[in-house]
C-alpha cells in the first residue's frame, strides 16, 4: 500500500497530525483516500453536463488564508504598471485589472474573482470612457456531490479603450466553483479557467493611460472545508490579460491556478493533469507581466494531495513562472509528476513544491518524479519521507531563513537525498533507518539527529555537511576522498569513518557516543578533538599527528 499518511485534526493538540491511514479518523478530521472509485463516494450525482445553474455563494469565513476580500494575498500577482500612471494587472483566480489613478471616477482596487464571476476591471474616466472592464462569467458552481461528465469554460474578462484613461481588463471567471462534498471530474473533460480581459489602451498620445491586464480564472476552485476533489480530468488556469497600451501601458494579469483549495480538511486525489494559467505581457516598456498561476494552491490549509497524475505550474511570460503545487500545513504524496513551470527562457524552472507552515509532510512512493527545487518557505518546515523503498530524491531544496527546516524522515524507508540544500534554515534526521546525503550542500543552519543514522557520501567524492551538528544517532561519513569537519558535535550519539578516504576533524567534537573507523583514516587535526567520546574502535587508521595540543582519547580498542 503507497499511501501511508494522512492528516487529520487533533483537537486536543490544536494542530494536525500525520497518522497511518489505517488510523480510524474522528468525525470531522481530515481523511485519505480509501481506494474506492471517486464516483461511489458520491450519493447524490449532478451532472454539469445536463443541469447546473449559477447560483452565487459566498467564500465561507473559515477560510483564513483566503476569503472574498483576501483571494488575492494566495494567488499570482498581477504586473506593475508605470508608477502613479497607468494600471496594475489583476492577480490570479479572477482580480479585475486596475486603471490609471489620475483619472476622475477610476477604480485601482483590484477587485477579486467571486463565487459567480472574476473582478472588474478599473473604471475609466467617466467623462472619457466612462465604462467598466466587465467580469468573467464562472462557468458553474456546484453543491453537494456533484460528477462533471462535460467541458466547462470559465468566461473571459473584457476591456475598453478610453482616450485619456483606459479601463482595467475584467478578471476571467473560474470554470467551476464548488461548495460542495464532493466533486469528481470524468476522464476527457476540461475545466479550463476564463482568460482575463486585456487592459483597455490610451489613445491620445503620450498622456494617455492605459489599463491593467484583468487576472485569468482558476480551473477549479472548492471552497468547502472536509470535502473532497477527485480529478482525472484537465484542470486548466487561465491566462491573464495583456496589459493596455498607451503612453503610459499597463501592467499584465496574472495567471489563474489549475486549482484552488480554499477550505480545509481537503482530500485531492489527482489522477488526471491539472496546469496553472500563464500570466499576461505588460502593455509596453516600463511595465510588468503578471505571474503565473500554480497547478495545485493548497490554500485553506490542512489538506492532503494524493497525486498519480501529472501537476504542473504555469509558464512564465516575461513574470514569475507558476510554481507545481503551493502547500500550507499539508500532506502531498507523490506518485506522479510535480512540475515547475518553465521560465520564458525555456530552461529555468519555479519551484516544483513550495512549502508554507510549520507542519507539512512530502511522501514519495513508487512513480514519483518531480521536476525542479523544492522551496521551504521563511519560518516553513517541511518533512520528506520515502514510502516505498529504494528511492532517492534529486532535486535541490533551498531553505528561506534561519527559522525553516527540512526533516529527512526514516521511519518507513532508507532514501538517498541526491540534490543540495542551500539556505541559512536547518536539517533535521529522524526515524531507525538511514538517510544518505550525496549532495555538496551549503546550508549554514544546525543538523539535528534524533534517532537512525545520517550518512554523508555513499563511497564516492559527494556529500557535505555544514554548520553544527546535534547527534543523538549515528553520524557516518563514508567518502572516497578527504572531506574536512570544522564544525561541533554535540549529543549522544556515535561517529563512524566508513569511507576508503580521511575524515579530518578540526572541531570540538563533543559527541559521548562511541568512534568507530570502519575503513579510511580518522584524522584529528589542529584543535581537533573527540576526548568525550566514550571510545575508539579502529579498524582502519587513527591519526593524531596533525593536532596542536594533543588528543585525549578514554578508550582504544581495534
Amino acid at each position: 500500500m503507497n499511501r501511508v499518511y494522512r492528516l487529520v485534526w487533533s483537537r486536543t493538540l490544536r494542530a494536525p497530525q500525520v497518522v497511518s491511514e489505517r488510523t480510524k479518523a474522528a468525525h470531522g478530521g481530515g481523511r485519505a483516500s480509501d481506494g474506492a472509485t471517486p464516483a461511489r463516494r458520491c450519493t447524490s450525482i449532478v451532472s454539469i453536463g445536463v443541469s447546473l445553474g449559477l447560483a452565487g455563494a459566498a467564500l465561507p469565513g473559515w477560510a483564513a488564508t483566503c476569503s472574498t476580500s483576501t483571494i488575492a494575498n494566495c494567488s499570482a500577482a498581477g504586473g506593475n504598471g508605470l508608477p502613479n500612471r497607468s494600471g496594475n494587472g489583476g492577480s490570479g483566480n479572477g482580480g479585475g485589472g486596475g486603471s490609471s489613478a489620475l483619472g476622475p471616477g477610476n477604480a485601482t482596487i483590484q477587485v477579486p474573482g467571486g463565487a459567480t464571476s472574476g473582478g472588474m476591471g478599473g473604471t475609466g474616466a467617466v467623462n472619457d470612457s466612462g465604462q467598466v472592464g466587465p467580469a468573467g462569467a464562472v462557468g458553474a458552481t456546484t453543491a453537494g456531490n456533484t460528477v462533471v461528465g462535460a467541458n466547462v469554460p470559465g468566461g473571459a474578462g473584457q476591456g475598453f479603450d478610453g482616450f485619456n484613461f483606459a479601463a482595467g481588463g475584467g478578471g476571467g471567471g473560474a470554470a467551476v466553483y464548488s461548495t460542495g462534498a464532493s466533486i469528481f471530474v470524468t476522464p476527457g473533460v476540461t475545466l479550463q479557467g476564463g482568460a482575463g480581459g486585456n487592459g483597455g489602451s490610451g489613445t491620445s498620445g503620450p498622456a494617455s493611460n492605459g489599463g491593467g491586464g484583468g487576472g485569468g480564472g482558476a480551473g477549479l476552485i472548492m471552497a468547502a472545508p472536509s470535502a473532497e476533489v477527485n480529478n482525472q480530468g484537465l484542470l486548466v488556469g487561465g491566462n491573464g490579460g495583456t496589459g493596455g497600451g498607451g503612453g503610459n501601458p499597463g501592467g499584465g494579469g496574472g495567471g489563474g491556478d489549475g486549482l484552488l483549495t480554499l477550505g480545509q480538511s481537503i482530500q485531492v486525489n489527482n489522477q488526471g493533469t491539472i496546469t496553472g494559467g500563464m500570466g499576461g505581457a505588460g502593455g509596453g516598456s516600463g511595465t510588468t507581466a503578471g505571474d503565473s498561476g500554480a497547478g495545485v494552491n493548497l490554500a485553506g490549509g490542512f489538506n492532503v494531495l494524493d497525486n498519480f497524475g501529472t501537476i504542473t505550474g504555469g509558464a512564465g511570460n516575461g513574470g514569475a513562472a507558476g510554481v507545481g503545487v503551493i502547500a500550507n500545513n499539508d500532506v502531498i504524496v507523490n506518485g506522479g509528476t510535480i512540475s515547475g513551470g518553465l521560465l520564458s527562457d525555456g530552461v529555468a524552472r519555479a519551484a516544483a513544491i513550495r512549502f508554507n507552515g510549520t507542519h507539512n509532510t512530502l511522501q514519495l512512493v513508487t512513480g514519483s518524479n518531480i521536476i525542479g527545487n523544492l522551496d521551504v518557505a521563511a519560518g516553513a518546515a517541511a518533512s520528506v519521507v520515502a514510502g516505498s523503498a529504494g528511492l532517492s530524491l534529486g532535486n535541490n531544496i533551498t531553505l528561506g531563513d534561519t527559522a525553516s527546516q527540512v526533516t529527512f524522515d526514516s521511519s518507513l524507508n532508507t532514501f538517498v537525498m541526491s540534490g543540495a540544500v542551500s539556505g541559512a534554515g536547518n536539517v533535521a534526521v529522524s526515524g531507525s533507518r538511514t538517510i544518505t546525503l550525496t549532495g555538496d550542500n551549503t546550508y549554514t543552519g544546525d543538523t539535528t539527529i534524533s534517532a537512525g543514522t545520517l550518512q554523508i557520501g555513499n563511497g564516492g567524492t559527494t556529500g557535505s555537511v555544514a554548520g553544527n551538528i546535534v547527534n543523538n544517532g549515528t553520524l557516518a561519513f563514508d567518502r572516497s576522498d578527504t572531506v574536512s569537519y570544522g564544525g561541533t558535535i554535540s549529543g549522544t550519539g556515535s561517529l563512524v569513518q566508513a569511507g576508503a578516504g580521511t575524515l579530518a576533524i578540526s572541531g570540538a567534537a563533543g559527541y559521548a557516543g562511541s568512534t568507530t573507523i570502519n575503513a579510511g583514516t580518522l584524522a584529528l587535526i589542529g584543535a581537533g578533538s573527540i576526548a568525550a567520546s566514550s571510545g575508539v574502535v579502529n579498524n582502519g587508521t587513527f591519526d593524531i599527528s596533525g593536532t596542536t595540543s594533543g588528543a585525549t582519547i578514554n578508550a582504544l580498542t581495534g
